[in-house]
């Protein structure tokens, strides 16, 4: 476990970068551990993934967000890593309805994610 942990440290290299720009979707340990998270709804997220600002760390808690082309405030996705609990988050809002995902079923979602679905609530 405490490999896995000390995995995420390189994700640090990424803040202020693009997703696209480093493939981070394909970058281990997120890219088996997001695939089984989302299993049949990866290509719901992927879809509202495509325009994306430049990643962001806070702490522990790496963040980015992206929409759909032309669909932004209605059909987005977010991706959260809390480094330190070793926890992958996701959320998918198709036309304003958001879903989150969390590995270990947890719940206590970091800040910046209930920020995001936030956004969705107060349409």
């Amino acid at each position: 476990m405490a490999d896995e942990i000390t995995s995420w440290s390189r994700f640090e290299d990424y803040i202020g970068r693009y997703a696209g720009e480093v493939d981070l979707l394909d970058k281990e340990p997120l890219k088996e551990r997001f695939h089984h998270l989302l299993n049949k709804d990866s290509l719901l997220f992927f879809q509202r993934f495509q325009v994306a600002p430049p990643i962001e760390i806070e702490g522990s808690i790496f963040y980015n967000e992206g929409c759909q082309p032309h669909n932004c405030g209605m059909d987005e996705a977010a991706l959260v890593i809390d480094m330190s609990r070793d926890i992958i988050y996701a959320g998918i809002a198709v036309k304003g309805r958001v879903k989150i995902y969390a590995e270990k079923k947890d719940t206590a979602y970091p800040q910046r994610l209930r920020e995001w679905k936030q956004k969705f609530q107060a349409k």
